[in-house]
């Protein structure tokens, strides 16, 4: 199976569990600091250990460049148009 398989089958984040784990892209500071720092600990492509929030327990994904280059130029423009 694959991360994506297994989040849509076992997660219970609604922000993200029908997309397969998938989050749009954020900028620093949107997410709890736990969640930010286990994403950053780990390479492009890299899944954390078990990381907990106070949202419950979460095992992240760090997507690859090339998995959301496309979407990136969109999220931004979302980002600048609401700060």
């Amino acid at each position: 199976a694959t991360f994506a398989d297994v989040a849509k089958k076992r997660s219970m984040d609604p922000g993200s569990k029908d997309r397969g784990g998938v989050y749009d892209p954020f900028p620093p500071g949107t997410m709890v600091p736990e969640f930010e720092n286990a994403i950053r600990s780990v390479p492009l492509g890299g899944i954390t250990k078990v990381v907990e929030t106070q949202f419950g327990y979460h095992i992240i994904r760090r997507s690859t460049w090339d998995e959301v280059k496309a979407k990136f130029a969109e999220s931004y423009q979302q980002i600048a148009v609401q700060s």
